[in-house]
């Protein structure tokens, strides 16, 4: 009686084993976005942006278009969960710097009608992105040449603060200003990622931005009134870690 008991104990024990090992090769944990998610990534943008601000008023209406663009150095902090390696839900913050090309044209309509442009380049930028978003992984097939391909969808805000030289119409002037391009996003992205570890991965991303907000303002004591038109377009090529 021993013997066989201890003969089924050592079966048991080899088949427990052997469960284990086949558990772990098939384990949907392994090599997956689970639980707490974080991903930074950097790289490079694209953004051209607009700002057009109409004054109107029975004496001296007003039309005043800003343009900018430039190429950014960008980084990106993501921070949210992950759903058994199908999804990601994060809060982001994004930052980036760069140089680019500035123009102002400024028409007057009214009982003085009058013209001026003004064009600049090399204009710094600095730019902060405040968002929510979310990614989908639609291939789970490990075996797939395309298994970490992922798609993801953000909105937000984003704020240019572009640094030029002072001007009015045709008259330029020796100090330098900045002004805002703020914008309310829309972000789509594609990209593919490589597992390094068990819950790391390294990815490459392209995404683009699509921005816009309009705000009005007055009638004021003059009764003028004022609406400010924003647009952005940003395209993205990103490389990243993620966790």
């Amino acid at each position: 009686m021993k013997k066989l008991i201890s003969a089924m104990l050592l079966i048991a024990s080899c088949a427990f084993a052997q469960s284990n090992a086949n558990s772990s090769d098939s384990d949907v944990r392994y090599h997956a976005h689970r639980g707490f998610y974080f991903s930074v990534g950097t790289g490079f943008a694209y953004t051209s942006l607009s700002k057009t601000i109409n004054s109107k008023s029975d004496y001296d209406p007003v039309e005043e278009t800003d343009r900018f663009s430039s190429l950014l150095s960008y980084d990106e902090f993501r921070l949210g969960a992950s759903i058994a390696n199908v999804a990601s839900i994060y809060a982001t913050f994004g930052f980036g710097f760069g140089y680019g090309s500035y123009e102002d044209e400024i028409k007057r309509t009214g009982d003085d009608p009058k013209e001026g442009s003004f064009e600049e380049d090399g204009n710094p930028d600095i730019r902060l992105l405040f968002g929510v978003g979310g990614e989908f992984y639609p291939i789970q097939n490990k075996e797939s040449s395309i298994y970490g391909l992922f798609f993801g969808i953000s909105a937000g805000l984003t704020l240019d603060f572009v640094t030029y030289t002072d001007h009015y119409y045709d008259d330029v002037y020796d100090e330098t200003i900045s002004t805002a391009f703020a914008n309310l996003y829309c972000r789509f992205e594609i990209g593919k990622e490589f597992w390094i570890s068990r819950r790391w991965s390294f990815g490459v991303a392209l995404n683009y931005t699509i921005g816009g907000q309009e705000e009005e303002s007055g009638p004021n004591y003059i009764d003028e009134q004022e609406r400010e038109s924003h647009t952005g377009h940003t395209f993205g090529l990103m490389i990243r870690l993620t966790h």
